[in-house]
C-alpha cells in the first residue's frame, strides 16, 4: 500500500477496466490509440490526458468487478507468463515507451528485459527444483525473445 486507498487521489494511470472518461476528453484525445491491441492502451490514454492537463483520479467509492485475464487466457493450468500474453504485452510496452518517451527510453526498457531474461536463464539452469526451473526458464526465454523483437 502506497497510500490510504480510502482517499481520493490523483494518480499516473488507472486500469482500463475501471476507467470512467468524460466524452469531451475522449473525443479531444481521439480515443484510445488503436495501435495497441491489448495492454498499455489505458496507460497511454492516461499519459495523454495528464499531458493536456486533465486529472487522472482514483476514486475509492467506485465499485468495479473485473474478472482479470479473460482476454488473454491460454489454458486452464496456471502459467507464470505465456506466449499469448507476452506476444501482446511486450510489443505494447515497447511501443508505449517509444511513443511517449522516445527511442532511447524504449531501447533502455528492451535492454533491461534482455539482461533480466539472460539472468533468469542462467539462474534457472542451476536450479534443482524442476517446477521452478521450468517456469523460470520459460520467463527468461520469453524476455530475451521479446526484447530482441522475435516472436
Amino acid at each position: 500500500r502506497y497510500w490510504d486507498y480510502s482517499e481520493t487521489k490523483d494518480v499516473d494511470r488507472i486500469v482500463g477496466c475501471s476507467m470512467m472518461i468524460r466524452s469531451n476528453v475522449f473525443k479531444r484525445l481521439g480515443g484510445l490509440d488503436e495501435k495497441y491491441f491489448m495492454y498499455f492502451e489505458e496507460t497511454d490514454f492516461c499519459f495523454r490526458s495528464r499531458d493536456i492537463g486533465v486529472r487522472v483520479t482514483y476514486f475509492p467509492h467506485a465499485e468495479i468487478i473485473h474478472y482479470g485475464g479473460e482476454s488473454a487466457k491460454y489454458n486452464k493450468s496456471v502459467v507464470v507468463i505465456n506466449k499469448i500474453v507476452s506476444s501482446y504485452f511486450f510489443p505494447s510496452q515497447y511501443y508505449y515507451y517509444r511513443k511517449n518517451y522516445g527511442v532511447i527510453s524504449m531501447l533502455a526498457i528492451r535492454s533491461l528485459d534482455f539482461i533480466y531474461g539472460i539472468v533468469l536463464v542462467v539462474r534457472n539452469c542451476l536450479r534443482s527444483n524442476p517446477g521452478k526451473k521450468k517456469s523460470g526458464m520459460r520467463l527468461g526465454k520469453i524476455l530475451v525473445t521479446m526484447s530482441l523483437g522475435c516472436k
